[in-house]
């Protein structure tokens, strides 16, 4: 088996076992660079089509401020960013999200 091919039957047991998992998967048509489409029930025509599994979708503004303050929270010291100290840091997300981080 040739290395292109090789990779590319890779790929495609790769998409197809992440679509088994429950995943969602894209595809669109050789050929076409802007766009991908959800296929809910892929035919798996590789002649075709091309497929991958759908990125994940970006996180919003609360999720990362959330997960960075979590993250500063952890650290040993102040904030290497802002230099605001932990205490501080978790007093602001309490206040921001009414939980305890």
């Amino acid at each position: 088996m040739e290395p292109e091919t090789k990779l590319h039957t890779t790929k495609a047991l790769e998409v197809m076992q992440a679509f088994l998992d429950g995943q969602p998967i894209q595809c669109r048509r050789y050929g076409e660079t802007r766009y991908w489409d959800t296929a809910e029930n892929p035919t798996w025509n590789w002649d075709g089509f091309e497929y991958r599994v759908a990125p994940l979708p970006d996180k919003t503004f609360e999720e990362s401020v959330r997960a960075h303050l979590k993250d500063k929270i952890k650290d040993q010291g102040p904030c290497r960013t802002c230099g605001r100290s932990r205490r501080i840091l978790t007093e602001l997300y309490r206040k921001l999200f009414n939980e305890e981080p």
